[in-house]
């Protein structure tokens, strides 16, 4: 990767917009889930690094998510309930995923510019400042407070960052094999180095938290995109590809959440009591994401709140919201099979 003066600058003002942000969260007591899975939590009390206290951090609390465990684990070895490191980490996270953020979109964006179909190419500076602002709308957009501030949410921040690192690893993968294939460059013969550490991130990512599950789709959709210039004969020839990675997903799914879908939703809480039906479930759900897509792009303070409470769909036309929802859903394809579930 070329570094110049410009990128130097724009890296700069990303880590410290990230601290001067979050500067006055440090001190920030423990709250809600902190307290199960830290304090209260004897399993991440490392006194010592060794064999079985890291096994024990990873998994003895849950084992779903091993490596935001181990990751408190650590500040705990660290500075045991010191609030401030957690946050310190918490912070780091984020502008780590800001940064792997900026160069991912400028990766995208050059690769984008290399397609037979653009018409008006972009030059290096055009694309690291767009690739810049992108991430720093990002690393700033208040809706991010809850990720970084409440220091068990980083389970959500490492997911993040090691899912985009997993596609610009990708990405990085795969230009290296063109080029291989090319003889452009000696050195992209070893490409299989940059999927190999793709690989290493999604297990990381999907470590950190069961969401990185849908990497495998991501990645799917970018190399038909940007590598296959959307040819729909390759998608027919991946079709088998494609069964095997659904299938995968399904099997991940199975082993975090069990093999009886039907047996694990009844054993959740809202189920149990009989909060709600599936299909209430499902039709609020549309209102939800909605929602959440808007307060990306609005998020007014007023809007924002640790723990939204929605109230039911009871059918699709009441509240009209949820037919008006689904209608725009469908319009701009926000849904697909998967993300109709929280």
């Amino acid at each position: 990767m070329k570094f110049n003066k410009y990128q130097a600058l724009y890296l700069v003002v990303l880590i410290a917009a990230g601290f001067l942000i979050y500067g006055n969260t440090l001190q920030t007591p423990f709250v809600l889930d902190d307290l199960k899975a830290i304090p209260d939590n004897p399993f991440i009390r490392m006194e010592e690094l060794n064999a079985k206290s890291i096994i024990d951090a990873a998994v003895g609390y849950s084992g779903n998510r091993p490596v935001a465990m181990l990751s408190f684990g650590l500040n705990y070895y660290l500075g045991q309930y010191n609030v401030l490191g957690y946050h310190l980490v918490n912070i780091f996270i984020h502008i780590i995923t800001g940064i792997l953020f900026f160069y991912f979109v400028k990766l995208t964006l050059t690769l984008s510019n290399q397609q037979p179909g653009t018409i008006q190419k972009l030059n290096s500076n055009t694309i690291e400042t767009i690739s810049f602002f992108t991430a720093l709308l990002w690393l700033v957009n208040p809706i991010q407070t809850q990720s970084v501030t409440y220091i068990v949410q980083r389970m959500s921040s490492m997911g993040a960052m090691f899912f985009i690192l997993a596609l610009f690893l990708y990405a990085k993968g795969r230009i290296a094999q063109k080029r291989s294939v090319e003889h452009v460059d000696a050195r992209s013969r070893y490409y299989f180095l940059w999927f190999a550490g793709c690989f290493m991130s999604g297990l990381l990512a999907l470590g950190s938290k069961e969401s990185a599950a849908m990497l495998p789709a991501f990645i799917f959709l970018y190399e038909w995109y940007f590598f296959q210039d959307l040819d729909k004969n390759w998608i027919k020839r991946q079709f088998k590809y494609t069964v095997i990675t659904v299938i995968l997903i399904g099997v991940v799914a199975g082993l975090y959440l069990g093999f009886d879908p039907a047996d694990k939703f009844n054993s959740l809480t809202d189920y149990a009591f009989g909060e709600f039906t599936m299909g209430q479930r499902l039709l609020t759900q549309a209102r939800v994401v909605v929602f959440y897509l808007g307060l990306i792009f609005y998020p007014n303070p007023s809007r924002l709140n640790l723990d939204h409470d929605f109230s039911l769909s009871y059918s699709l036309f009441n509240p009209i919201t949820t037919f008006l929802s689904i209608e725009q859903a469908h319009k701009h394809k926000i849904f697909n099979k998967n993300s109709v579930i929280n």
